[in-house]
């Protein structure tokens, strides 16, 4: 067995999740492929290809021993959201950076809390795993150097918290931790780093495919079967925001922490001048690298542009926020597909089939669960094919957890996580430090 443990704990603040995974080895993948006890999405949906295709196949196979999921409680909740506006909130320095301590020790204590309660479950010893990936929680992100007036320049940096120490002493187990900071030093954005599990898992389910992450940011990884040069088989980006927006409007309006299959936004009627409003963003039209987060898409920021708009009714601000994150979602996808396959935008007929043809769009993450949104995204990015990731083996809200778990392998086998061209990394880096 070769078992890593993955944590996720992302910008919808939420909770944490957790993925105990069996990578299968290379000495071991002729044995567990012909019982089917590794899966791989490539096998499990092949599609045709020639010689040149066949020699880019990486494949990657894995199981997933367990998942779970860790909701957290109300208290803690809000505790990680103050963390975002410290600034704005009446904390002196020393509440400030006691809160910082706190909520670090604790998210520690949630992970171990997870891990320990799973292991129990399927009954396996702390042992038996290699590393636990553990990606901590997002405290800010500005992975481009800024200018204070204050403090003159501020160097890009990505700041997650979560004490790996406290966990590994806490679980007996390995601990990988602080992925994005060397990506950072190097340059990179940071961010996405899944693109590269992405990767490696779904690469060859059809010439070109998409694989969009709707967690509080939403999230692309667009791959090329076909392209001949490896730095062109492969694109990723933040796109904007996922739920992260509707999660907040609803809780200023509601007190609910989501809008459970996207009744509300369902029941209201999208305000045009707000969603074109919200379009003029200046950072949907940056081009990639690029990530952002909570420093720029936030509860004010909505509110801001609100109050350019005369008169609304809550569940339709609700609606537009939705369609938001799908226009900006089918955009980004459009945009990719069109360069690669050399058809022009707002043409249909042919072209549209073109793409259908050759292109899949799959969703994972908790928006692929959002009923509503992912009936509004098929209706939009029609005809292409749309799907999540549970139709490859993989449940929608397991696929982050898995790709930390992969991390975590990637970085005790001496490997590169990150990927340049959608990082915009100088080069491959180990990602992460190791915690014994």
């Amino acid at each position: 067995m070769s078992v890593y443990a993955g944590l996720m704990s992302g910008t919808s603040c939420d909770g944490m999740d957790l993925a105990i995974v069996d990578f299968a080895e290379e000495h071991d993948r002729i044995l567990n492929i012909s019982n089917h006890n590794f899966l791989h999405p490539y096998f499990l949906h092949p599609q045709q290809h020639n010689k040149q295709q066949e020699k880019k196949i990486r494949p990657l196979y894995f199981r997933v021993l367990a998942a779970d999921y860790l909701p957290y409680s109300p208290v803690f909740r809000r505790r990680l959201l103050d963390l975002y506006s410290v600034a704005y909130s009446p904390l002196s320095y020393d509440e400030a950076i006691d809160l910082v301590a706190s909520c670090d020790h604790e998210l520690a204590r949630y992970a171990a809390d997870l891990v320990n309660r799973s292991l129990v479950r399927i009954n396996l010893h702390a042992d038996k795993i290699k590393a636990l990936g553990f990606h901590g929680h997002t405290l800010r992100h500005k992975p481009d150097a800024t200018y204070s007036a204050k403090y003159g320049t501020i160097p890009a940096y990505t700041w997650q918290i979560g004490n790996p120490n406290l966990l590994a002493e806490l679980t007996g187990i390995t601990v990988v931790n602080d992925f994005r900071r060397r990506d950072v030093a190097a340059g990179g954005q940071g961010a996405p780093l899944v693109s590269g599990f992405h990767d490696a898992c779904f690469h060859h389910i059809a010439p070109y495919v998409a694989i969009i992450n709707i967690g509080g940011i939403a999230n692309l990884t667009a791959m090329n079967a076909l392209a001949q040069e490896e730095d062109a088989s492969l694109a990723g980006f933040d796109i904007g925001p996922g739920n992260m927006l509707m999660d907040a409007w609803i809780t200023y309006c509601q007190g609910k922490n989501f809008d459970q299959d996207g009744q509300w936004a369902a029941s209201g009627t999208p305000i045009d001048a707000l969603l074109q409003r919200l379009l003029q963003e200046p950072y949907l039209h940056t081009s990639p690298p690029k990530t952002t987060g909570r420093e720029l898409f936030h509860l004010s920021w909505l509110q801001q542009h609100l109050a350019k708009i005369k008169f609304f009714r809550q569940e339709d601000v609700q609606a537009t926020l939705l369609q938001y994150t799908v226009v900006t979602i089918k955009q980004a996808v459009m945009q990719i597909f069109h360069t690669w396959l050399g058809t022009k935008e707002g043409k249909e007929g042919e072209e549209g089939k073109k793409i259908a043809a050759t292109a899949r769009v799959v969703v994972c993450g908790g928006g692929a669960l959002n009923k509503y949104l992912m009936r509004s995204l098929k209706a939009s990015l029609a005809p292409i094919q749309v799907s999540t990731t549970m139709d490859y083996a993989i449940k929608p809200n397991h696929v982050e957890a898995v790709a930390f778990a992969w991390l975590a392998r990637q970085t005790l086998s001496a490997r590169p996580g990150n990927i340049t061209q959608v990082t915009g990394a100088r080069g491959a880096r180990m990602l992460g430090g190791i915690y014994l």
